[in-house]
């Protein structure tokens, strides 16, 4: 039998030689993996800018793309029907389908006026923006004969906007990205990485690299141009919804948790995309309080109802989108305001 006579030293130099290589290999692969997800994610909202789900693509997705159960063929003329749209937090993200927003509301309302049949569908979908919302309004709203039409404005909206419209439109150098995104992609990356310093990214996007809320993170004037932009859309999905629906509009616009706390989400996977409390996290509630008075639509800011809320956590621990009793909280504060405002006028014709 022989018998292997090796240093310890060198024993432990290989180990450690070993663990160097698996560390190693391990941080190209995370850095390789997400630049492959980045690079895919480009491409596919390139071409596919609304990125609206498959028909059936899930169990609670419907024949329409929609959250919800229920076929268009269900809402009847004869019910109160609601319409909430929005982006993931509309759509519940991380939520089963009965504890999203829309859903409870339909509780809530439900039980108040329980002589009516009122039913509510979902029309959110993640990362989706008030230009792409219109267009799937003007798809397949009227099949669904709504009385209201409910908006949630989140604070990604302007970004998204801003860019989704820029893909479609073709406007200034998105014309190039549209044509050729994986070309695009490179001086994409290569602006992002310098955009602090050069602003290159801001001149090639149009918009700089803080995150997707940097409307938050810049000074107000800074902003309003984008805020303006995404106002235009809300206007004309307010001419479509009260002229070609037959309609009432309205739009609400709940915080994030880090433009009124810095306790929610601290373990938020995302934490370093934004500043809690920072200077300028307000801006688009001071643009839209102003807007508020000359809107031929109702904009309500829920900032002061989740302020000043005993409800503790609403979002979640590791992400900051509403958990059960945030959307609860939400569809609440919704409500009331909606019945303050009259969007249930109209039951009466119903009972």
């Amino acid at each position: 039998m022989v018998k292997l006579d090796i240093p310890l030293r060198k024993i432990f130099f290989w180990l450690v030689y070993l663990l160097i290589l698996i560390i190693s290999g391990y941080m190209v692969y995370r850095l390789l993996a997400g630049e492959l997800y980045d690079l895919i994610l480009w491409q596919k909202l390139i071409e596919d800018p609304d990125h609206r789900w498959k028909p059936h693509e899930r169990e609670d997705i419907n024949s329409d793309g929609l959250r919800s159960y229920r076929e268009s063929t269900e809402f009847k003329s004869a019910d109160f029907n609601i319409i909430f749209s929005g982006d993931s937090y509309t759509f519940g993200h991380l939520l089963p389908p009965q504890k999203s927003t829309p859903m409870q509301f339909e509780g809530v309302i439900q039980k108040q006026f329980p002589k009516n049949t009122i039913k509510v569908v979902n029309f959110g979908w993640s990362s989706s923006s008030p230009y792409l919302s219109l267009r799937l309004l003007r798809d397949k709203a009227k099949d669904y004969k709504p009385d209201l039409v409910i908006f949630i404005l989140d604070i990604t909206d302007f970004k998204d906007d801003y860019f989704y419209q820029h893909v479609i439109e073709k406007i200034g150098n998105y014309k190039f990205i549209v044509e050729h995104p994986l070309l695009a992609h490179f001086p994409r990356k290569i602006a992002k990485k310098f955009d602090d310093s050069t602003h290159w990214q801001e001149k090639f996007l149009g918009y700089p690299d803080y995150s997707t809320y940097f409307v938050a993170h810049q000074p107000y004037e800074k902003s309003v141009p984008f805020f303006d932009s995404t106002y235009n859309n809300l206007v004309a999905m307010n001419n479509f919804v009260t002229h070609e629906l037959g309609a009432k509009f309205i739009v609400f616009i709940p915080p994030r948790h880090w433009q009124y706390t810095d306790k929610e989400s601290p373990k938020s996977w995302e934490r370093h995309n934004y500043v809690p409390l920072g200077p300028y996290v307000l801006n688009n509630f001071i643009y839209f309080e102003q807007k508020s008075k000359e809107a031929p639509f109702p904009i309500i800011s829920l900032l002061e109802d989740f302020k000043h809320t005993t409800i503790f956590p609403t979002t979640f621990e590791r992400d900051s989108h509403w958990n059960p009793d945030g959307a609860k909280l939400a569809a609440d504060l919704i409500f009331e305001h909606c019945q303050a405002s009259g969007c249930f006028d109209g039951l009466a014709k119903h009972k």
